[in-house]
């Protein structure tokens, strides 16, 4: 994919991954790939991470173009909607997003298949998850239509159980390890680990 070629069609098509991936002749994990290393070779163009995982939520691709808690930590946490993208294959779902620090994400979630020829039945697909800081969030057609000074936006979510401080959260599946949750053993709680 020609540099100066991707970047003027990502931009012109205010990063509709489908059609950069349909201008080029590539796939759309591909397109999204390349979005996150781009942003080293031109300062205006969006800083992207990507995640991939499978269906059990195994991290199988880390890329990130900046270093930030969701691309080093991420993807496991079950408030992130990025999980129901397997029950609507192939639709992109977009989702604005706020880590414990106040620090604001936008993020877009859609299945791939897995690159293997296997003629078993087996579910093959993946999810890709690209986001960036929620700043440039005006820049993506993905975020167009929704009011990006309204604070109920922003879902609130963890990068995974283990390291998230968040309380009173009812997904958590696990004990944090650097922070001590509120319990009472004579109270019943929203989850096993809060009171």
């Amino acid at each position: 994919m020609p540099l100066s070629e991707f970047t003027v069609l990502a931009k012109r098509t205010n990063y509709d991954i489908d059609r950069i991936a349909a201008g080029l002749g590539v796939t759309f994990e591909q397109v999204c790939h390349r979005l996150t290393t781009i942003h080293g070779a031109d300062n205006s163009f969006v800083p992207f991470f990507l995640i991939r995982q499978d269906r059990a939520g195994n991290v199988t691709k880390r890329v990130s173009g900046v270093s930030n808690k969701i691309s080093d930590q991420g993807g496991g946490c079950p408030v992130w909607n990025i999980h129901s993208a397997f029950q609507t294959p192939d639709i992109i779902i977009p989702q604005f997003i706020e880590l414990w620090d106040e620090k604001q994400y936008f993020s877009i979630a859609r299945t791939v298949e897995r690159p293997v020829f296997s003629r078993r039945t087996q579910d093959r697909r993946l999810l890709l998850i690209l986001g960036c800081e929620a700043k440039y969030a005006e820049q993506l057609g993905y975020a167009k239509g929704f009011n990006l000074d309204e604070k109920t936006l922003y879902t609130k979510i963890g990068t995974n159980c283990h390291t998230c401080p968040r309380q009173g959260c009812l997904q958590r599946a696990h004990q944090p390890i650097h922070v001590k949750l509120k319990f009472d053993q004579f109270k019943r709680g929203a989850t096993r680990y809060e009171s």
